[in-house]
């Protein structure tokens, strides 16, 4: 029988840390956010795995005081603001107590890899829902940005970015030319889906920032200086450029940014600056965010967080140039630069950076313990169950030929690489030869994050003391208007109405069950918020984009008229809006009726089709490249089991 053997062991408080963390940044390599129901529960569970960390953990009163002012902090910041990210960032900070930094950086780096690979894949072929958006790209005209099963494709980016510095970090010294230039290939390839000029751009100076740390072991005087430059300059742009965007230099920043100057100075001039974070209101279009990471720590969690942030960086800066730890001042720059043009750096699990701050404040070896804690009652049983280890068990001979297995891989590394890229050649000639091409882009309408819509509201003369009630009224018109014969007849009256050739050609096109699909019953916001129920409305949504806004505009008018006689019975008059756009985020707006199935067409310009050619055929390229490497090596290991099974016989 096979003795079985322990191979590592942890402690429970740092499995509790591993737990969090894991849930935490895999949550992120998945795409998810705060509107997702499962974020909610990995978070709550995260939670819990943090906590027993803490309370396994024994801490010097100074820590202590740093831990409750911290928490006590980020607390109010979440209450004021409603984002949570601050907590967790906050409880990622704190319980560093105990835990290596190059251990959690070695782990993130295989969790990130693999929930990365997932999400990408599985929007690439159609597995999960693959965000997009139609944007003018210069001469190529337009073009649609991919999020690859993230929110958006500057996330996409973000998403590479980290992974990069995860991959970059755990290579040490062993970072060179040619691994620059495999992972500059990679962030080519996923520029050419996420179209994020600021994600090409960081990851390509991190990339290059990172071989000059690995060949600078240590820095002289002058660069000492130097690195001190970088958090105040990212720092004065945010707050200072936004009040010059009408000079020269401004609007031509503001252009080359899109616009982010703009949107940092309507939130610096318009909405409250607060000591602990506020929420944004009245916010005029969905589009104006705050896309600088710094500006948003300030609006959204207060004077005392931003001040608080800088003044940690600041710290980490200068005692990593003292110390010559250049290759971490290389991520914290990066990621700082990052920040000029994106939100995300107050979030621990995309700013990995921000667990260097747990690393200098509770991980430092100081030689005087500052009035430790007494190990008493159930503190000191806890601080006892935290020390307890747990081994990992392994079977010693499966250890010895998985071993063998990976010398024979890296032996056999050049005809793995061959063997991929072979795959991966056939497969490109096989989408050439006979490959789909598209004259046009097809996608679900689930990948959009805001559509164009055409309103007509409907108002009662007296509103209805329940929502019940004017929900009913609404289900009523609901169900006249996607009758199928009420659909013909106003596709029919659109028809002979319009004698203009080309809108005629577009509704010969529609069918009334299409047309019936793109109507969206619902209650405005306000309805909800003020109670009074006197106003629903019908939206056409813009779901197939060979057809024109007029037409559009011409077929809710058809409709609204199809209704008249309905109006005069329910004691209604409606109400035409001007078209208008919808973030599916937005609340109680969020278009719920949407499935899989329907499809958003788009024919505008030829050269969506074209790109979205390449780009199958690079996924097919990919595909060929991982396939024949995967295969190939385990053809590899497989051998080596069998060569292994021999021996013992």
């Amino acid at each position: 029988m096979e003795k079985s053997v322990p191979i590592h062991s942890l402690t429970l408080k740092e499995l509790s840390y591993y737990m969090f963390f894991v849930l935490m940044l895999a949550s992120k390599g998945l795409g998810l956010d705060s509107g997702d129901k499962l974020y909610y529960i990995l978070s709550l569970i995260a939670l819990a795995a943090v906590a027993c960390k803490l309370c396994m953990t024994e801490y010097s009163f100074k820590e202590m005081a740093v831990i409750g002012i911290l928490l006590l902090i980020a607390f109010f910041a979440y209450r004021n603001s409603g984002r949570l990210g601050i907590v967790l960032s906050v409880l990622a900070i704190v319980g560093m107590k105990d835990m290596e930094v190059n251990k959690l950086f070695r782990l993130g780096l295989g969790v990130f890899a693999i929930t990365f690979a997932v999400t990408v894949l599985g929007a690439a072929y159609g597995i999960i829902p693959n965000p997009l958006v139609v944007h003018e790209k210069g001469e190529i005209g337009e073009v649609i940005r991919w999020g690859m099963g993230y929110s958006t494709g500057n996330v996409f980016h973000i998403s590479y970015f980290i992974l990069v510095v995860l991959a970059v970090y755990n290579m040490r010294d062993k970072y060179g030319l040619k691994a620059l230039l495999w992972l500059m290939a990679g962030n080519i390839v996923v520029f050419i889906f996420s179209l994020s000029y600021t994600g090409i751009a960081v990851t390509a100076f991190y990339l290059l920032l990172n071989l000059y740390a690995v060949k600078r072991k240590r820095l002289c005087r002058v660069e000492k200086v130097l690195s001190m430059f970088p958090l105040p300059l990212c720092l004065l742009f945010s707050f200072i450029m936004p009040f010059y965007i009408s000079s020269p230099i401004g609007r031509k920043l503001d252009s080359l940014l899109q616009a982010r100057l703009s949107f940092s100075n309507y939130f610096l001039t318009s909405q409250s600056i607060t000591p602990l974070g506020t929420r944004m209101k009245d916010v005029p279009y969905f589009w104006v965010i705050m896309d600088n990471g710094y500006v948003y720590i300030l609006m959204t969690f207060g004077v005392i967080t931003l001040l608080l942030f800088a003044a940690a960086y600041a710290v980490l800066i200068s005692g990593y140039s003292k110390s010559g730890d250049v290759r971490k001042l290389a991520v914290i720059y990066a990621f700082l630069v990052y920040g000029i043009m994106e939100q995300f750096i107050s979030n621990a699990f995309m700013n990995i950076s921000l667990l260097f701050i747990g690393e200098i404040l509770f991980c430092g070896k100081s030689e005087i313990k500052i009035l430790k804690l007494q190990r008493t009652g159930i503190l000191s049983g806890l601080i006892r169950l935290g020390e307890k280890e747990v081994a990992l068990f392994s079977n010693e001979n499966i250890i010895g030929r998985r071993e063998k297995a990976a010398e024979k891989l890296v032996k056999r590394k050049t005809r793995i690489q061959i063997a991929g890229g072979t795959a991966g050649l056939l497969l490109i000639i096989a989408y050439i030869v006979v490959g789909p091409k598209r004259a046009y882009a097809e996608v679900p309408l689930t990948a959009l994050n805001y559509i164009d819509t055409h309103v007509a509201l409907f108002h009662t003369e007296e509103p209805y003391e329940q929502k019940s009630g004017l929900k009913n009224l609404m289900e009523r018109y609901q169900q006249i208007a996607t009758d199928e014969t009420f659909g013909e007849k106003v596709l029919e009256a659109l028809e002979k109405d319009n004698k203009d050739q080309r809108i005629s050609a577009e509704v010969r096109e529609l069918t009334p069950e299409e047309m019936r699909s793109m109507l969206e019953f619902s209650l405005p916001q306000y309805v909800h918020s003020s109670r009074n129920y006197d106003t629903f409305r019908i939206r056409l949504l813009e779901s197939d984009y060979s057809i024109s806004d007029e037409t559009y505009e011409l077929m809710l008018q058809e409709i609204v008229k199809g209704l008249e006689e309905e109006n005069e019975k329910s004691g209604v008059y409606s109400e035409l809006l001007p078209e208008e756009r919808i973030w599916k985020s937005a609340g109680t707006d969020r278009i719920e009726h949407i499935t899989d199935k329907e499809l958003y067409f788009i024919k505008k310009d030829g050269n969506i089709a074209a790109v979205e050619n390449i780009r199958t055929a690079i996924i097919w390229m990919l595909t060929g490249c991982g396939a024949g490497s995967i295969i190939y090596g385990l053809g590899i290991v497989c051998l080596q089991k069998g060569a292994d099974t021999k021996a013992e016989e």
